[in-house]
């Protein structure tokens, strides 16, 4: 009889014990669960951007732009590369580590990086062409039949220049 007594007397703890760690784990869980929904993760404390040969402007940017996340603590590592090709190949192939680069405006499409988006111009980047002749030349079409050093693979200006002379033959 005592042993029968004890055990419903542990019976009905066990049972309180649930009606009340039930409730308590299931508004723990949800309250969990909805912090989850708002807060944003923590940024990485190490970020990897593509820039450009190590003595162009884009890599002087990367460096300016390290020192700057260096005074929060984050670290930019710094990826040479031959340009803004290359660059945006590299963010778009998850298995390089790149997350931030400088791509040169046109000088990818849509079509190409459907899924990169644009933090917005860094700087206007004019195009510097130099020739000798006698004459004045004002526009790409008279350069037709000559040869053009158009910069190396993978460099924005490049891939610009080839676009114009698909376009415009």
């Amino acid at each position: 009889m005592l042993k029968n007594l004890v055990e419903r007397q542990h019976a009905l703890q066990r049972r309180e014990l649930f009606m009340i760690a039930a409730p308590a784990i299931s508004l723990a869980l949800g309250a969990l669960w909805l912090a989850y929904q708002f807060v944003e993760p923590a940024p990485p404390r190490t970020v990897i951007m593509s820039t450009g040969s190590a003595k162009g402007a884009y890599h002087i940017f990367g460096q300016k732009y390290a020192e700057i996340l260096a005074r929060d603590g984050i670290k930019l590592e710094l990826k040479t590369s031959n340009g803004s090709k290359e660059n945006a190949a590299r963010l778009m192939d998850p298995k390089s580590g790149v997350k931030v680069a400088l791509v040169q405006g046109g000088a990818v499409t849509a079509k190409e990086t459907p899924d990169l988006l644009s933090l917005g111009r860094v700087y206007q980047q004019p195009l510097w062409v130099f020739y000798r002749s006698e004459t004045e030349k004002t526009r790409f079409t008279e350069f037709r039949g000559q040869r053009l050093a158009l910069g190396p693979e993978g460099s924005g200006t490049k891939a610009l220049m080839l676009l114009a002379h698909e376009n415009h033959g």
